[in-house]
């Protein structure tokens, strides 16, 4: 790789100084819409009216986000809310989210100028046989300001902010998928547990039963009014009955141990509220649902995000064949002595433009623009 700089320095008065600022100024600005990135479209998806079929919603039923609620049971909602709060994979995807934000706040970062300040001293001593000088042994005070920005001219730092806005997006969309999904496994597993509940009941009232036709049975035969194979056929109605007992039991404890790790509480134990078949469906539901429903799918809206966040990369690949431009300014105090150092006659200034280009590397440049634009395509098929 080779490069070249384009380095000034001007020491003239200040009105000059402060024209050829304004001239790279303007000069960013002018620049600063362009990206390189080509312009997002969505692909196109077949619209309601377009299917074989017409899917008419029914305009009258509302929606509602603690769709738990609907069902009237406050042990299921205190169960949900638990969920949202103390569930880990929604922690995961929270603190995710929290990473894409740090993330796109150093991207957009790069946006603005950086500025600096340095204060130092040191003592110094310069032999006489260095430049020709007189031997010096004596302080060097300095107190310097200075500021660089790169000059955003071809969309490189705007693309990459714009990638890393909606790779944040996309993290949010995925948080939304986890909570639905922890919700309704928290409702499932509920229902099954009510479920469970009402089995177990009806099991050990069965089992009520089958002990009484057990032990008349037996009475029978020792009277001499049955056989034996009606007695085998008791005992057996009663151990089967047992059995499903004990089934229901194991799947009451796997029901609870599920819904305990899905609210983040192991060892708390699962209350009960309405029966399973006192639960009350919503007053409305939607008879049909239209196609456009797709497009509030957290996973399918996760999706698209990452395929905007492809299309920015390329503007960032692209711009990397172009020059960079980098503005620094200083300003600042030099002194032998410390009383000194503010003085007027030890001010020092300067202010520069670097221009950089890379010619030749070894198709990195290339190779890192068509990587940019399979991994748009792969977002795109995987949408």
């Amino acid at each position: 790789m080779s490069q070249f700089f384009l380095t000034f320095y001007l020491r003239k008065k200040m009105k000059v100084k402060y024209k050829i600022l304004s001239v790279v100024l303007s000069f960013s600005i002018f620049f600063s819409s362009c990206t390189l990135h080509p312009k997002y479209q969505r692909d196109h998806t077949p619209e309601l009216s377009e299917w074989k079929v017409s899917l008419e919603p029914n305009s009258n039923v509302e929606s509602t986000i603690s769709f738990w609620t609907l069902f009237n049971d406050p042990v299921l909602n205190q169960l949900v809310e638990e969920a949202l709060n103390h569930n880990q994979e929604i922690k995961v995807a929270i603190e995710n989210v929290n990473i894409y934000m740090a993330k796109l706040g150093v991207a957009r970062s790069k946006l603005f100028p950086d500025l600096n300040a340095s204060i130092g001293g040191m003592r110094e001593k310069q032999p006489s046989s260095t430049f020709n000088t007189p031997l010096y042994l004596g302080n060097v005070f300095d107190l310097v300001f200075s500021t660089s920005y790169l000059i955003d001219l071809w969309g490189e730092v705007r693309s990459r902010a714009e990638g890393a806005y909606h790779r944040l997006m996309a993290s949010v969309e995925e948080r939304k998928g986890v909570v639905l999904s922890i919700v309704s496994m928290t409702m499932m597993t509920y229902f099954l547990l009510r479920q469970y509940d009402r089995q177990l009941e009806i099991s050990l009232m069965t089992i009520e039963d089958r002990n009484r036709s057990y032990d008349l049975a037996c009475i029978r035969f020792e009277l001499g009014l049955t056989s034996l194979l009606q007695v085998e056929q008791a005992k057996a109605e009663l151990e089967f009955a047992n059995l499903e007992a004990e089934r229901l039991q194991i799947a009451i404890g796997e029901s609870e141990d599920l819904i305990s790790v899905l609210i983040g509480s192991p060892t708390k134990q699962i209350p009960r509220g309405v029966a399973i078949e006192q639960f009350k469906m919503p007053k409305e539901v939607l008879e049909t649902i239209p196609s456009k429903i797709l497009d509030q799918r957290p996973d399918l809206k996760k999706k698209e995000q990452l395929l905007i966040a492809a299309n920015a990369d390329i503007g960032v690949a692209k711009a990397k064949f172009f020059p960079q431009l980098n503005f620094a300014a200083s300003y600042g105090f030099l002194s032998q002595t410390l009383p000194t150092l503010l003085q007027n006659y030890s001010s020092l200034w300067g202010y520069g433009l670097n221009i950089l280009q890379e010619i030749f590397t070894g198709g990195r440049l290339t190779s890192d623009l068509k990587m940019t634009q399979a991994e748009k395509r792969k977002a795109l098929y995987d949408y």
